[in-house]
């Protein structure tokens, strides 16, 4: 590293070259810098570091990676000041983790909705994850909801917030469901809100013509659009239920969970690209793997308490006449669609009850692609256990046995859509688990196409 550039100063200057700063909404976002790197004391040890950590959000976990891994700078992607600050103390969360960056020397800078508006920003990746490339590849008809007035930088005039984008062909909701998951989350669960002349007997699934897309929380963007499927991290409840009103179909997978695999799919290899050359073309560029979102999901067959695991000498083996089958797999797929469905299935039928070892966003080796798929868009990967304790758990404890995770494939993708399993008689054995009467097939589904599978 040259002496006269510091590593902060380089990136952040390749930061702003890729996703300019004037792209960003200044009338209520705060990007950039926003911690700056304090100088090095005199009597300090000279400081080699030359690690850029990515983040979605900081907290104090994603802090304490940055101490462990020697971070320099982090790039976060959520701002870490929104508002004025009148002090800075330990009282308050976030500036508790400023004041430990600051004390060790490490930068933060927050590029935020200039790379959400920006050309090659988080708003094409959603588009060309639904697309599987479409937009990148020029296929896909595309436009911004909210586009960018006055003079933009060279490459960015079709810059700006949101995307609406027209199909070349209809493409049913499964597919694009599918699509979203394997992109995002790889979780086998999309929170989805419809009309309900929709989830009718006898319907087929939605086609879709036009897609509207926004990361994070979406809804002021999307306005009026027509769009048939609204894609977003979360919406509000009565403007999910004014659009469905309107005949739309919106799809959610948490706020941060349709921003975070951007950072590992596409700005790490942009910026590890863009550093090439600089003082700091050596620089190690790590994804945090303790950055995640704050909701999870759990399973609702039982009450969320931690029961003791029923001792080996009580438990039965289950008989072979009710073991259910495994389904067929679904061969109605499109062709450019059975590569990611069929690792979707084999991923949750290799599932078991118990912690898990996968990380929530870690830095291992990237998933194997599809032929088909566009950088960036990864074929699914194991999603995490429904019965991983998610309250902490050791020794002979553990969640409940879980009801989705050994259902069928179809069962497991729906998740919450299927509808609640009819009360089971109360048995006198208290450590009996009563499923294991339960009659092959309950509990009973309706006929509907969302959730007949997949």
């Amino acid at each position: 590293m040259d002496s006269s550039t510091s590593l902060t100063d380089t990136v952040v200057a390749a930061m702003r070259k890729l996703f300019p700063e004037e792209l960003a909404d200044k009338s209520w976002d705060n990007t950039g810098l926003l911690l700056g790197e304090a100088p090095r004391s005199s009597s300090a040890p000279n400081d080699e570091r030359s690690t850029v950590l990515l983040t979605n959000d900081l907290t104090a976990e994603v802090v304490d990676e940055a101490l462990k891994e020697n971070v320099r700078v982090i790039i976060c992607y959520h701002p870490v000041i929104f508002k004025g600050i009148k002090s800075l103390t330990t009282q308050d969360p976030m500036q508790m983790q400023l004041l430990r960056l600051a004390a060790e020397r490490i930068a933060v800078y927050c590029p935020h909705s200039a790379i959400d508006a920006a050309v090659g920003g988080m708003c094409d990746w959603l588009c060309d994850i639904l697309t599987m490339g479409g937009v990148h590849k020029q296929q896909v008809v595309c436009r911004a909801l909210r586009p960018i007035a006055g003079p933009l930088p060279q490459g960015q005039e079709n810059a700006g917030y949101g995307r609406e984008m027209v199909l070349p062909q209809q493409t049913d909701l499964h597919t694009l469901l599918r699509r979203l998951s394997a992109g995002t989350t790889g979780s086998p669960y999309v929170m989805v809100a419809m009309p309900e002349r929709m989830k009718r007997p006898g319907q087929p699934p939605p086609m879709i013509s036009k897609i509207a897309v926004c990361p994070g929380s979406g809804a002021s963007v999307f306005g009026d659009t027509d769009a048939d499927l609204l894609v977003t991290g979360e919406m509000s409840h009565h403007e999910a239920l004014r659009h469905t009103q309107c005949g739309r179909v919106v799809a959610t997978v948490f706020h941060s969970n349709s921003e975070r695999r951007y950072l590992k799919d596409v700005l790490r290899p942009m910026l590890e690209k863009r550093l090439q050359g600089t003082p700091a073309s050596g620089a190690r560029i790590i994804v945090s793997a303790a950055d995640r979102d704050p909701y999870e999901i759990i399973n609702r067959a039982k009450p969320v308490a931690l029961q003791r695991a029923k001792p080996a000498s009580r438990q039965r083996a289950k008989p072979a006449s009710r073991q259910r089958a495994k389904p067929c797999q679904e061969q109605t797929l499109d062709a450019q669609d059975q590569y990611t469905f069929q690792a979707l299935l084999q991923a949750i039928e290799a599932m078991e009850p118990g912690p898990s070892t996968s990380g929530n966003n870690d830095n291992s080796e990237p998933i194997p692609q599809s032929p088909r798929s566009p950088p960036g868009m990864a074929s699914v990967p194991n999603p995490p256990s429904l019965d991983e304790p998610m309250l902490g758990s050791g020794g002979d404890w553990q969640l409940p046995y879980s009801e989705a995770a050994t259902g069928s494939p179809s069962d497991v993708l729906m998740g919450a859509m299927q509808p609640a399993p009819d009360p089971v008689p109360k048995r006198e054995d208290p450590d009996e688990d009563p499923r294991e009467d339960t009659p092959v097939g309950s509990p009973v589904k309706t006929e509907h196409w969302y959730n007949e599978g997949w």
